[in-house]
Order: structure tokens, then sequence, then C-alpha cells
């Protein structure tokens, strides 16, 4: 009892030690530093007390804290959102809150509008502005995701530390710690994603009809919440229906194994026929997305990968950015090896669900690579990590507390240590020090001013940070062409438009560019020059922000 109370207030001064950390800026070491202390402390806690405390039910909560201040990290320091897609969303539950209504369906945002509607909620309840809503309420969903993913496991394995240590690892997942807290539609629906499937596997298990009506009425939700999540669930519960079948037929002659077999094909129907039936009726353009995607992959339609957009095949200069590079395809390799060898050699009675989430996990990385390097990347490849490991970290803590081998116990505790200690390095430092100015993702303070100051014409260049103000303060769109990145510009003494340079964007990264892209350097040199042109006008000035206006 001394124990556990001793850590929970470490965890606690840890907290402290955290958020004093985002709130002022020290030095960059010395923030570093308290970051790293700060974190490790954390999950060094909550891994003892997995490990050594009983009655550690209570660390659930510790986790759903741990995966708020992860997520905190991407929004804490600067006045906006992050990201294009966010202001896309946000745009949308303005004019809900202006209008009073939406038209369903009309477009892409009306189509999925769960995440807008409970947005549009909270604010009216709250009387809290919309901003701040949309900046922090998606961190608060993805953190209370953790009570749905550990329940679940609980009632898989039956096994307290399985679970919890699945949800503290899973929540230290790059992807998903950067961009399942961004204001999209896909926050919102991954958290109903595994609460479906929680709820529809108890219902199944324990026979209880309140989670089986309780599992109906969420069919909708699930769909009206975010298309690819739809298709995600889609091909989760395929693989768990064939695999229900196909593994009491392939064990049928082993009598010392019981599986646990759930039946869930009434929901499956219901689930597939609903999403086809809305998307065949209210959003035929996602059926246009599959068979481009099924062009590309047979070279009918010319494309550029992922890959070549993002220049990955471009030198890697730096040390972080190679342990991140060559460490994303250690760890997904050796914890994919771990499961098909547990899939070969192990036979357990949640053999059923081990497989499936095993072929889930399989299928995110198979077709997250082919996103990368051979299909044109409509989707990221990276959107595929979240879904695959939120499944595929249970069969693997799984073994971990099942297997006789003290050598493998000892082996996947190092392989785990590690990949929690890779997965922090992988959050970047930017947000955690004082130099939120590199960020050009981000709407500071001076994007919002500019936004407010200065009246944009339709196109003009800018970086994404910048897009998003003038979207929320002067509703310009972007995504279609209405923002540009200012080093593809041709030549601005021939144009009359608008350029906002930030030089923190590039200044820090200039060595490292000159040698990775070269013609890229030139670009970026030019573009500082026009300044100094006298044919060109700097209409306003904010130190490394300024704005040109073109001599035509």
């Amino acid at each position: 009892m001394i124990t556990k109370k001793i850590t929970i207030l470490i965890f606690i001064w840890c907290i402290l030690l955290f958020y004093i950390n985002l709130e002022f800026n020290f030095s960059d070491s010395i923030d570093i530093a308290l970051f790293w202390i700060s974190t490790l402390l954390l999950f060094g806690i909550v891994v003892y007390q997995i490990f050594c405390v009983e009655n550690n039910t209570f660390v659930v909560f510790e986790i759903v804290i741990i995966y708020f201040l992860l997520h905190i990290v991407y929004q804490f320091g600067y006045f906006g959102l992050r990201g294009s897609d966010s202001y896309i969303d946000y745009n949308f539950l303005k004019s809900i809150l202006n209008n009073g209504h939406f038209t369903f369906g009309k477009d892409d945002m009306a189509g999925w509008p769960m995440i807008h509607i409970y947005s549009g909620t909270v604010t009216l309840l709250t009387n809290t502005s919309s901003l701040l809503v949309a900046k922090y309420l998606p961190s608060i969903i993805t953190s209370i995701i953790v009570f749905p993913i550990y329940l679940l496991i609980r009632q898989i394995y039956t096994n307290r530390k399985v679970a919890l240590l699945s949800c503290l690892i899973f929540g230290s997942i790059p992807q998903f710690v950067s961009f399942e807290g961004l204001f999209i539609r896909e926050t919102f629906a991954i958290f109903f994603f595994i609460f479906f499937f929680y709820i529809l596997y108890t219902s199944k298990i324990k026979n209880i009809r309140r989670f089986r009506f309780l599992s109906i009425i969420l069919i909708p939700i699930v769909i009206f919440a975010h298309h690819f999540t739809s298709f995600m669930i889609i091909i989760f519960l395929t693989i768990f229906l064939l695999i229900s079948k196909i593994i009491p037929l392939v064990y049928r002659k082993t009598k010392n194994i019981s599986f646990t077999t759930v039946h869930i094909n009434t929901l499956f129907l219901m689930i597939v026929v609903g999403v086809l039936t809305y998307w065949l009726f209210l959003a035929v353009f996602i059926l246009q997305d599959f068979f481009s995607i099924f062009y590309e992959a047979t070279g009918v339609k010319e494309l550029a990968t992922y890959a070549e957009r993002a220049s990955l095949s471009t030198t890697i200069v730096t040390f972080k950015g190679n342990i991140i590079y060559y460490g994303f395809f250690f760890f997904n390799g050796i914890l994919s090896l771990i499961l098909f060898i547990k899939f070969i050699f192990y036979k357990n009675k949640q053999k059923i669900e081990d497989t499936s989430f095993t072929i889930f996990l399989y299928f995110s990385l198979f077709y997250g690579a082919l996103a990368l390097y051979v299909l044109g990347s409509i989707l990221f490849p990276d959107r595929f990590l979240p879904f695959g490991w939120m499944f595929g970290l249970i069969p693997i803590c799984g073994l971990l507390f099942t297997t006789k081998s003290n050598i493998l116990k000892k082996f996947l505790i190092v392989i785990f240590i590690l990949f929690l200690t890779y997965n922090i390095y992988n959050i970047d430092e930017d947000y955690y020090t004082s130099n939120l100015h590199r960020q050009g993702t981000v709407a500071k303070e001076k994007d919002y001013l500019i936004a407010e100051k200065i009246d944009f014409p339709d196109q003009y260049y800018g970086y994404i940070g910048l897009f998003g103000a003038i979207y929320d303060i002067q509703n310009i769109e972007f995504i279609l062409g209405g923002g540009r990145n200012p080093i593809y510009i041709e030549n601005l003494h021939n144009s009359s438009t608008l350029v906002v340079v930030n030089e923190n964007l590039y200044i820090d990264e200039l060595p490292n560019i000159k040698v990775k892209t070269p013609m890229y350097y030139e670009k970026i040199i030019e573009l500082f020059s026009y300044q100094e042109n006298q044919g060109i006008r700097k209409i306003c000035d904010l130190g490394e922000i300024y704005i040109l206006k073109g001599g035509m």
C-alpha cells in the first residue's frame, strides 16, 4: 500500500514537471532534459505499477493522463490549429454554429458530420470558443480511447497486465500521438471504431441484450463519422469473421483447446450494407477513389508515389533522421516477426482474436507500404498505423505474460522498452522547446495578425499555418490551389500576387537542404533575395516574416 501511494505521488510530480516544461520556455537543453526526465519517469512509473503493484486498476487512469499529455505537446504554445485538414473541418464546424443547420451529404465535410455536431454541442453547452474546443477536444477524445481498448483486452485475456501494457505502448505510437490529436473526422471515428467492436464482442461473449442493441445504434455513428474508418472497420470485421470460421476448422482435432467463438454475421452484414449504401447514394467519390487506386496498382494511371513527393529517396543528413527512418523499419519488422512466430507456434484459447489482430496489422502495414512506394497516396501511408497497432500490440503483450520462456520474456521486455524510447524520440522537439517558430504547419499569433490586417487575393503564396489563419478569418479556400508554397514562384516580377515569406521555416535547415536538394536550396536563396529587389514591394515587415507584392 505504501509503495502504491509513493508511485502515485511520483506520477503526480512528473505531471507537474511535464506541464511546467510546456508552459515556460527555458534554454533548449533544459527544455529537452525536462521533457525526457518527466516523460521517462511517467512511463517508468506506470510500467513498474503494471508489473509490481497489486490491485493496479487505477493505472488505467494514469495512462489516460499520459495519452492527454502527449497529445497536448502538439497543441501547446501557439494560438490556432495545426495542419490544413484541421481548418477544413473547423470551417464546417463554424458554418454549423453560424447557420444552425447543414445539408447532409452536400460535400465532403457534410457527409461525415459527427465530430462537428459533437464539437458544436460542446461549444454551445460550455459557452466556450469554438477554436478552443477544436484545439483541445480531440486530445480528450483520443485520451479516453484507453477505456474501450482496456475493457476489450480484459474481456479477451482476463489479464489486467496485458490490457494495461497494451494501452500504454499504443499511446506512444508516433502516428497516433501526432495525427489523432488534430481536429479531424478520424479522431472521432477511431474512438468509435474500437468502442463499437468492444460492445459487439462483449454482447456476443456474454449474451447481453442491451449491448447488442447498443452495437446496432453505433452502426450509423461509425458510418457517419469517417469514410476511411468505415473502410477499415469493414476490413477488420471481414478478417475477424473469416478467422472465426477457419481457426476452429484447422484445430478441430485439438481437443485440449476451447476457442472463444464470436458470431457476428448479422451485425457484419448490417454495417457492410449500411456503408456501401451510403457511399453509393451520398458519397460516390469514395468509390471513384477505389477505382483510382485500382488503376494506379495496374499501371493504367500515371502517378507520383508518396515516397517520391516526400523526397524520401534523398539523402538523410541528420543523425535523428536516420534513427527515425531506420528505427521505423526495425521496430515494425521485429514486432511483426514476433507476431508471426506466435501465430505459427502458439496455440491458446485466444487464437481467433490473436490471428485476426495479427492479420489486420499485416494488412495495415502492407497497404501502408503500397501507399508509400507503389500507389499515388490518396491516403497517407501512416494513416494505417494507429489502426493496425491498436490491435497488433494486444497479442504481443499477451505473449509476454503467457509464455513460459524466461529468455523470450526478457527479450520482449527489452524490445518494449526500446520501442517506447524510440516512440518518445519521434516527438518533434520543436513543440516542447522554444522553437515553434520553425513549424510552418501551426497557425501562430503572427499568422492571425496578418490574416486580420491584410486582404489576400484568391491565390497567394505562403505556408500551411498562414493558410489556416486566412481560411479562418477571410474564408479563402486553400486546398484547391488558393495557397501555394512560395518556393514554386516562377517569376514574382511578372505577378501582382502576395507572397508571405517566413524565413524561420528555412534558416536552420539550409545547410541540410543544400546537401539533400540543391535545386530547392537555390529556390530558397532566390526567394530571400526578393526583399532587396527594387521591382518588388515589401508591404509588411514582422521581422523574420514579411509580405511581398509582385511588380506587375
